[in-house]
């Protein structure tokens, strides 16, 4: 399973999400494919960012989300957004394993924003 965290970041910002890796016995692992995808609480996907491959693979990665991606769109004070984090893994108990985390962060309109 992945890292989760609860984040802020303000409008046209950049924000780094650290995903770590884990099988399913808590050992770090280097998953044999990992994608993310980016969508708003309505499950909206953001800025075309769906099934963006992780390259290059490690048992942690950084995710940079950044521009439109972080973008304030009318008069709310914030908005969330949601990092879908889905990914396959070999263990001792299995071959291509799955498993999925989201990471919820908020983008906070700011007064250049409005």
């Amino acid at each position: 399973m992945a890292i989760k965290t609860r984040a802020t970041v303000n409008e046209d910002g950049t924000i780094i999400i650290d995903v770590a890796f884990f099988d399913e016995d808590e050992v770090a692992c280097i998953p044999e494919s990992a994608a993310w995808s980016l969508y708003d609480d309505n499950g909206t996907i953001i800025n075309s960012r769906s099934d963006v491959a992780i390259s290059p693979l490690a048992d942690t990665v950084h995710i940079v989300l950044s521009g439109d991606d972080c973008q304030v769109l009318g008069s709310a004070d914030s908005l969330d957004r949601i990092l879908f984090i889905e990914w396959t893994y070999n263990s001792t108990l299995g071959s291509d394993l799955t498993g999925t985390e989201e990471v919820l962060f908020s983008v906070k309109n700011t007064i250049h924003g409005s």
